[in-house]
């Protein structure tokens, strides 16, 4: 093998390493940014009363006693909040679900069969969805970012 072509796998050689060097560290990097954060860059729904008491602790200079005191009133506030959010989602499915019997109207056989598997994948996604957020409730929030 001339001496050109060394050359050209070595570099080859490296460029490959690194990509897969990369592609490890920004998955790895990704997963811890999405178990502290949602995944779309927001914190997640389970770490709403730690981020805000945090927030609030070091923007007032808030004391312990002051703390503890309004500990409860943003855990009332989430549950308000969590509540709301169920009420709304069954409003919002009830206006799918006539939006979609409205289509259902205009569609041919076969289209009402495709609309019908496409109803059953979003029903599937959205409860594994939830299923993973249940399991997830549980867990303990994760240390503060740096």
């Amino acid at each position: 093998m001339n001496r050109t072509w060394k050359v050209v796998l070595a570099f080859a050689g490296v460029f490959l390493c690194g990509a897969v060097f990369g592609g490890f560290l920004s998955l790895r990097l990704a997963g811890e940014r999405v178990g502290r954060e949602g995944f779309n860059g927001k914190p997640s729904v389970n770490q709403f009363v730690p981020m805000l008491l945090r927030r609030y602790e070091a923007r007032l200079e808030l004391t312990q006693e002051q703390l503890e005191k309004i500990r409860p009133i943003v855990k009332t506030a989430e549950e308000e909040l969590r509540q709301m959010r169920r009420d709304n989602f069954g409003r919002s499915m009830a206006v799918a679900d006539d939006m979609n019997a409205k289509i259902s109207e205009l569609l041919t056989p076969e289209q009402r069969d495709k609309l019908a598997t496409m109803k059953q994948e979003w029903r599937d996604r959205w409860q594994s969805e939830r299923n993973r957020r249940l399991r997830d409730r549980d867990r303990p929030p994760p240390p503060p970012a740096p």
